[in-house]
């Protein structure tokens, strides 16, 4: 490349973020003065609301839940905005900024306002935050007043102004973003990213797998350090109750006494009554959540691969537990390098290239096709360490077989990577068992197309095979003997036992749950809104279907990703196993219909539970968009689909509902929200 050519290029990258941030960050507040005539800037007398004793003087007013509102009359002025700072009363960051709600009474109203927007109030901690919002009323305002909806603290308002003056304003993360993009466009046209064949063998794949890996982990520490409650570790033994910890760290704690039960000792209350399931029996009752209780005593039911893969060594090295959040961050790390790794996997298997560019877009659009970051933002943690953990062993399961089966070259190698993919298969069992049986149908696919290669070595094929299947078979015995020793019952996990919100004994397979299955695993959606962050799982309320359903607050199907919908384009890449891809294709999507039907029918509908399909129909679905990919020419829709997905999976990210994700600070809420305001 020629060197003013090169030149060119850097400074097309520099300055079209530049000049654009400028353009985004400036244009409201140029078009208000420029086309507001007769708004002079005035600056607002606050000092009839404020108190003689306010430390800060009669320049702030405190806005408490007493006065969480005042009105400035008189003004006959045009205003196009409205300027203020903004802090903490308490100086301590808050999980939700305070709304506000601006109203206007223009001069042809003399009675009612009105509402001229709705507003997040940013709020300073250590020093006020300001805050700049415009609006238009109708000719001019005689009268305007503020509403702040506060949620734990209270407010102090200083230096309000109506039409503050210009000033030049600039986003730094904005243009962080944008500059980004930038370079990511200017990659793509400069080495033809868009038609470059992404070939595995290369140095540049391989480059660039491990970029997009270790992006994957990095974001995903970031979501569990900045949006995520409790990343910590966990004195033990602990110094609270011990009736107070996850069912994990009670696992643990019973483990580690030698015992399968807790090590919590059920209210005489509880043993007392007759049917201690009934939840109209144990109302206001003292009893512990979500936990199986039989014989008078309390067990957990969650899977113990996290106890035996994570906690057991963590204590050994600190002497401490980890709380559930790192624990969910831990395997949400490793499952995002995973689906980098497993989708280079992919891609060795084929045999129509694609480009690099589909490549390096499928690895977000997977990573929110599967929910992966959603769940690792899951409210109550201890529910999600399962569903993540299971993610984690499930495409290591994959990559290491398919590493056996198909792609290396090293024999001696082989009996190893068998081994590994059954050791991770062993583990994904005791996770969680729906997504193994999922999981299970695609091994035996990957294992028929090695079955058929090497069957003339049939030694070396028994060897491998039964260095696979012994693992998996030692965690589904492992799971008969503790079942049997607690619930006297080699195929009672301990569910039908649960203190929950219903009688789980009660929940049968039922064929009339069949169709709604399909539409709430499915085809559900997501809602959308005008306001940031736009997209939200649904919230529709789920009707009893004839009898009583589980229904979290949130959910949405699969196909709510357009990613996901691929699944419909089934096409045989591998030209010599037609036959095999098509048996793939029915069987894995009879798996994910079965499971779903599974999933609703045992425990009913919610996000955690969409999840168990989720992450297999994401593979399935970019598997076969690979096949409908072409390095030789741009393929606009497919690359259109893994956009829109990962921008949905993004704005998911950002969710800020109490009930189904962890909180995190205003801050970054708002900080967030403002690359989107202009």
């Amino acid at each position: 490349m020629k060197k003013n050519k090169l030149i060119l290029i850097i400074a097309l990258v520099l300055l079209i973020p530049l000049a654009l941030e400028l353009f985004l960050s400036n244009l409201t507040s140029a078009c208000a003065h420029i086309f507001t005539k007769d708004a002079p800037e005035v600056k607002a007398d606050i000092k009839e609301f404020t108190s003689a004793d306010l430390p800060w003087g009669e320049k702030a007013f405190l806005v408490d839940s007493q006065s969480s509102s005042f009105e400035f009359t008189e003004l006959d002025i045009n205003v196009h905005s409205l300027s203020f700072k903004a802090q903490n009363e308490s100086g301590i960051s808050s999980p939700l900024p305070p709304k506000l709600e601006i109203y206007g009474m223009d001069e042809n109203l003399t009675q009612y306002y009105v509402l001229y927007r709705t507003e997040d109030l940013a709020t300073g901690n250590t020093r006020p935050e300001e805050n700049l919002f415009f609006f238009s009323g109708s000719g001019k305002i005689s009268a305007i007043a503020l509403f702040f909806d506060l949620e734990d603290d209270n407010v102090i308002i200083s230096d309000l102004t109506f039409n503050p003056s210009f000033t030049l304003r600039f986003n730094t993360l904005r243009f962080f973003i944008l500059l980004l993009l930038s370079v990511f466009i200017a990659l793509v046209k400069v080495f033809k990213l868009n038609t470059k064949k992404f070939d595995p063998k290369t140095k540049a794949a391989r480059l660039a797998v491990l970029s997009l890996a270790l992006l994957s982990a990095a974001v995903s520490i970031v979501i569990g350090i900045g949006m995520c409650t409790g990343i910590k570790t966990l004195s033990y033994p602990a110094s609270g109750s011990l009736d107070k910890q996850s069912p994990y760290v009670q696992q643990f704690d019973a483990f580690l006494k030698g015992q399968l039960h807790l090590d919590v000792e059920p209210s005489e209350e509880l043993k007392k009554l007759e049917d201690p399931y009934d939840t109209s029996l144990r109302e206001n009752g003292d009893y512990l959540w979500d936990r199986a209780y039989y014989k008078g005593k309390y067990y957990s039911y969650f899977g113990i691969a996290p106890i035996l893969t994570f906690y057991f060594p963590f204590y050994l090295v600190s002497s401490a537990l980890p709380s559930d959040a790192l624990v969910i961050t831990f395997f949400a790390s490793v499952s995002a390098i995973m689906i980098c790794l497993v989708l280079f996997e992919f891609t060795k298997l084929l045999k129509r290239p694609i480009s690099f560019l589909t490549f390096i877009l499928s690895v977000p659009a997977v990573l929110s096709a599967s929910m992966l970051f959603i769940m690792q933002r899951g409210f109550l943690p201890y529910y999600y360490v399962a569903t993540v953990s299971a993610f984690c062993f499930a495409l290591m399961t994959l990559f290491f077989l398919m590493k056996a089966a198909f792609t290396s070259k090293n024999k001696s190698l082989r009996p190893i990577l068998f081994s590994l993919s059954g050791l991770s298969f062993g583990l994904l069992i005791l996770s969680r068992i729906n997504v193994a049986f999922l999981v299970g149908i695609l091994c035996l696919a990957i294992l028929a197309v090695y079955l058929k290669r090497h069957l003339s070595d049939l030694p070396t094929l028994l060897t491998n095979l039964g260095l696979f299947a012994v693992l998996p078979l030692c965690a589904v015995l492992s799971c008969f003997v503790l079942n049997y020793i607690r619930f006297e019952s080699i195929f009672e996990f301990g569910a039908k036992y649960q203190l929950t919100v219903s009688n789980v004994s009660y929940n049968t397979f039922s064929a009339d749950l069949f169709l709604p299955s399909l539409y709430h695993y499915f085809f559900q959606g997501f809602e959308y809104s005008g306001q940031f962050p736009y997209v939200d799982v649904s919230g529709e309320m789920l009707t009893s279907y004839g009898r009583y359903l589980y229904y979290g607050s949130l959910n949405a199907g699969i196909f709510a990703m357009p990613l996901n919908l691929y699944i419909f384009t089934a096409r045989s890449a591998l030209t010599e196993y037609k036959k095999a891809v098509k048996l793939v294709s029915i069987s894995a999507i009879a798996g994910l219909v079965l499971v779903a039907f599974t999933d609703i029918c045992l425990g009913g509908v919610i996000l955690r539970y969409t999840a168990d399909i989720s992450l297999i129909a994401s593979l399935i679905a970019v598997f076969f968009l690979y096949t409908q990919s072409d390095h030789t020419k741009e393929c606009r829709l497919s690359h259109s689909v893994m956009i829109i997905t990962s921008l949905i999976g993004f704005f998911l990210i950002l969710n800020k509902s109490h009930v189904d994700f962890c909180d995190y600070s205003s801050e970054i809420y708002l900080a967030v929200k403002g690359i989107f305001t202009v």
